[in-house]
């Protein structure tokens, strides 16, 4: 946080997390890196090494080394897990559970995809299992 001028309530713990916010708020970032590149993201929430990396969205919540690391301008999604929503750089309200769970690209909005390898390929859509083998498949 060595660059934050007029961020107000942020939290950053580990080497060069938040190092590039200079106005979001209510941030909090745990771990290597965690929210490294954010300037003005507000109430963003990263635990693990590299989470929200390049995150200048707002409202998002990253659990799990490089959960939502390629996020730049997203909203309102929620990645728990290794690398979960790691495609998603523009996406709005995504919900992604489990290692590697993402989306197929990058700006899908308003999609679910819960366990290891489940993908999502068009928006409001709802994916459970891994996208490789069986899965159910709704939207």
């Amino acid at each position: 946080m060595v660059n934050n001028t007029e961020g107000h309530y942020n939290v950053g713990m580990g080497f060069e997390s938040l190092s590039a916010n200079y106005t979001g708020n209510g941030n909090t970032a745990i771990g290597h890196q965690a929210l490294h590149s954010s300037i003005e993201g507000d109430y963003n929430t990263a635990i693990g090494a590299y989470a929200l990396f390049p995150n200048n969205g707002t409202e998002n919540t990253a659990l799990g080394a490089s959960a939502l690391s390629g996020n730049t301008s997203g909203n309102g999604n929620v990645a728990l897990g290794y690398n979960a929503l790691l495609n998603s750089t523009t996406g709005n309200y995504n919900v992604a559970i489990g290692k590697n769970a993402d989306v197929l690209s990058t700006g899908l909005d308003s999609t679910v995809t819960i366990g290891t390898n489940a993908k999502a390929g068009v928006k409001n859509a709802f994916i459970l299992g891994d996208s490789a083998r069986a899965m159910v498949e709704i939207g």
